[in-house]
């Protein structure tokens, strides 16, 4: 327990301040609690975002993409096609 002495009390502490300290004691450690908790879900966010890139990196590696143009007959005349390949 905090020895807290207020000005005009000196050394004393009615029920109410000690109260008022006990509620304010209280508040302090629920925030730093709740710090501690926010700062978890955040580097939790961080990592998993690191992660995500990382994965996905991995996986377009490995997708080729290739886009092609060609003449094709079709009806009795030449009709130009593009295309575009993707194969993983």
């Amino acid at each position: 327990e905090w020895d807290v002495t207020y000005d005009g009390y000196k050394d004393v502490l009615t029920p109410h301040v000690r109260e008022y300290r006990d509620l304010r004691m209280d508040m302090n450690h629920l925030y730093n609690v709740a710090t501690a908790f926010s700062n978890g879900i955040l580097i939790n966010h961080l990592l998993s975002a690191i992660d995500a890139a990382l994965v996905a990196r991995s996986y377009n590696r490995s997708v080729k993409i290739q886009s092609c143009i060609e003449k094709r007959k079709y009806f009795d005349e030449y009709v130009t096609m593009y295309g575009i390949n993707v194969s993983w």
